[in-house]
């Protein structure tokens, strides 16, 4: 399994990371953290998707069906939004 994203995550992570103002970079490295960049992903407690999102989380992000946490788009787009908004929250 490799440390570097495809260069298709890449690109998903460099597009919403721009649009939110998140280091793409950052993104990366959470998805490689939470999942190793797997987008079947499922922890044990219910997490889903690249970023491990809990499904109440992801609700707040308007994705009410947990398994639209496994299509990379839509969990990389709330990702970002979600990192953004802890950069907000708890600046440096």
């Amino acid at each position: 399994m490799s440390k570097e994203p495809s260069a298709e995550d890449m690109a998903r992570y460099t597009k919403y990371g721009k649009k939110e103002g998140v280091d793409p970079q950052l993104l990366a490295s959470i998805a490689y953290q939470e999942s190793r960049y797997k987008n079947i992903a499922v922890s044990p407690v219910g997490a889903v998707g690249q970023f491990q999102f809990m499904p109440a989380t992801a609700k707040d992000y308007g994705v009410t069906d947990p398994k639209d946490l496994h299509d990379p788009e839509i969990s990389t787009r709330i990702a970002a939004k979600h990192v953004a908004r802890l950069q907000k929250r708890y600046p440096n």
